[in-house]
């Protein structure tokens, strides 16, 4: 399984903490209940595919994406035990809408980091799939309702956290909807200080509001790295369908920029 990541070895090597989007079902179910219905199905070996990330020095996963129920609530029930069990942190699903919000938490030097994920409302995903989360319902988080509460409710309770929204949006190789402008809004109001989003499988715009930065376009690789600089950087490994962005927090965290 680590082949496809040679390329990033150097990178994930420099990061303290990297976070990646997994985006499949880690279960050994065979058969999806929506096979008939939903064209792509993605699927992975439980103990392969995380002992991979792990030897990468992958040190979180978010979940909040349209293939992480592509085998049910069992299949995502079995991929939530196994990372559970191996000790690999997530975010973005859960066994109930409350589990499926509460976000992964990184200390930064001073600085404590909260990263959310979630996949945006689609008709399909809550009439056809059964995707999301609910009261008692396993699934993943959707950027509406809940998710947005809770980051205001962590902007308003831990004021000097670092927040970071993690959404998968957007239309495969499109640029930018107006749709995910007003989805990013919605969670910068809400309190987001960094959106990095992923889902249109291309690159998409980079744009700044009101002094905090939206990356609509697809992240393969999210690294969190200590320095006395800041800053994101493209790895020239990464093909244009998508790229690695590095955030490096001063020492003492005296300030944060986005770039």
């Amino acid at each position: 399984y680590g082949y496809s990541f040679e390329g990033l070895k150097e990178l994930f090597a420099e990061g303290d903490t990297n976070i990646v989007n997994l985006e499949a079902t880690l279960t050994d179910e065979t058969e999806s209940p929506i096979r008939m219905y939903k064209p792509f199905i993605l699927s992975g070996d439980k103990e392969q595919t995380i002992r991979t990330l792990q030897d990468l020095r992958i040190h979180g996963v978010t979940l909040g994406n349209n293939h992480a129920m592509d085998f049910g609530r069992k299949g995502l029930e079995d991929m939530l035990q196994a990372l559970e069990e191996a000790g690999m942190p997530y975010t973005g699903a859960g066994r109930d809408s409350g589990h499926s919000i509460e976000p992964l938490r990184i200390r930064a030097g001073e600085k404590e980091i909260v990263i959310f994920s979630g996949y945006w409302y689609r008709s399909s995903a809550y009439f056809d799939y059964d995707f999301y989360a609910m009261p008692g319902r396993t699934g993943v988080a959707c950027l509406k309702g809940e998710l947005r509460e809770q980051i205001q409710k962590e902007k308003r309770e831990n004021p000097k956290a670092y927040i970071i929204v993690m959404p998968h949006f957007g239309v495969d190789f499109t640029e930018v909807s107006d749709l995910q402008r007003r989805e990013a809004d919605k969670l910068l109001q809400a309190g987001a200080d960094l959106i990095i989003g992923h889902g249109a499988h291309m690159m998409q715009q980079i744009e700044q509001k009101n002094g905090r930065w939206v990356l609509y376009v697809s992240v393969m690789v999210y690294s969190i790295a200590m320095a006395n600089t800041i800053n994101a950087a493209f790895h020239p490994m990464v093909s244009s369908y998508g790229y690695c962005c590095r955030e490096v927090f001063r020492k003492h965290c005296g300030s944060i920029r986005s770039i």
